[in-house]
């Protein structure tokens, strides 16, 4: 996981802590020398904690949190390079 691509693609499966120990250990590797990716990791981060106090998960139908999960995910791929 050497690129900032690389490692933003897997962003929201560190956040829900999805990622196996290895791929974790070398995210985390990447964040403590990559002040970019740092930075986007605390505003995503905290995007996301926004969004979540304002909107609960319940109120969101099923579809609409898989496309917009799906449509980060894509869109990540371009971030931090």
């Amino acid at each position: 996981m050497s690129t900032c691509r690389e490692v933003l693609q897997l962003l929201t499966e560190y956040l829900e802590g999805d990622l196996a120990p290895t791929e974790r250990a070398e995210f985390e590797k990447h964040m403590e020398a990559c002040s970019p990716c740092r930075a986007f990791l605390r505003t995503y981060a905290k995007a996301d904690e926004l969004s979540r106090a304002a909107l609960r998960e319940a109120d969101i139908p099923e579809e609409l949190q898989r496309r917009v999960r799906a449509f980060l995910r894509t869109r990540m791929g371009f971030a931090g390079q």
